[in-house]
């Protein structure tokens, strides 16, 4: 799973309300991650307004921000010797390596506004 096919499913689900309810406006809204997809799929002219919460530059802030998270819950679950930083988790990612959190193995891709799943 990566960010593109997010961004694939938004596209679609656009596409099948302004087939099924062509006379309705679309409102996009997004937060977090969904307000990347939202605002560069309103930006293709699609919707007729866009609401942003939590809006991040690009979706690597929001892995940043959720890796963050993981070191600090890993820190409740996990030995200490098998305890990582938030910092060498995204030192990790920065560097073009794969970092495990959540049950996934993330990655960051293309032009820094990817993510890999």
């Amino acid at each position: 799973m990566s960010f593109e096919n997010w961004y694939e499913d938004v596209q679609l689900l656009a596409n099948w309300f302004a087939i099924r309810s062509p006379s309705a406006p679309l409102l996009l809204h997004g937060f977090e991650v969904g307000a990347v997809l939202a605002a560069k799929i309103f930006n293709e002219g699609k919707g007729d307004a866009l609401l942003l919460w939590s809006a991040p530059t690009n979706a690597n802030h929001v892995l940043c921000s959720n890796l963050s998270h993981w070191a600090a819950v890993e820190k409740l679950i996990e030995s200490p010797e098998n305890r990582r930083p938030a910092s060498e988790c995204i030192r990790q990612l920065e560097q073009d390596s794969f970092v495990e959190a959540y049950g996934y193995v993330l990655k960051l891709a293309g032009n820094n506004s990817d993510v890999v799943v």
